[in-house]
């Protein structure tokens, strides 16, 4: 690690409680946690986000895009544990998540989309006004989401 992380018992009652929680759960405290502890204050901002996003999208949904994430850009520590954490939850079972590591079609479809939605922006790509199929009001708000 390329940073020196604190450990348990130079820690403010937060990062005390998140290696408390690692330690009663699995035994260990987990790298990433030590590497969050860092910086405590961006770890609850991204835990807050996360807790705003999943009700509204459900847990099995979070985690394929997690998983798919992960694995299109070779993140080890979070194909870990959310496939763990997938598999806690019944979001996915062991073959799932076994077959989303292994036939990476969500993966390269994640992927794919991701490059070339930010080769367009990159390049200003313009919208264009008038596309067949969709009304006034959902191209308003698919418009809106993407930020044009």
């Amino acid at each position: 690690m390329l940073i020196t992380t604190p450990p348990p018992d130079a820690t403010g009652p937060d990062v005390a409680a998140w290696y408390r929680q690692d330690l009663d759960e699995d035994g260990f405290v987990f790298s990433h946690t030590r590497a969050m502890a860092v910086n405590p204050a961006a770890l609850q901002a991204f835990e807050s986000l996360i807790s705003a996003v999943v009700p509204s999208i459900g847990v099995r949904v979070y985690e394929l895009a997690t998983l798919s994430a992960a694995r299109a850009i070779g993140s080890p520590h979070c194909l870990l544990a959310h496939a763990r954490k997938a598999r806690h939850a019944k979001a996915l079972d062991e073959l799932q998540v076994e077959n989303l590591a292994a036939t990476v079609d969500i993966t390269l479809a994640a992927a794919a989309r991701n490059y070339f939605s930010r080769a367009l922006r990159a390049l200003a790509v313009p919208v264009e006004d008038g596309l067949a199929g969709l009304t006034p009001q959902l191209r308003r708000v698919l418009v809106a989401a993407g930020g044009h």
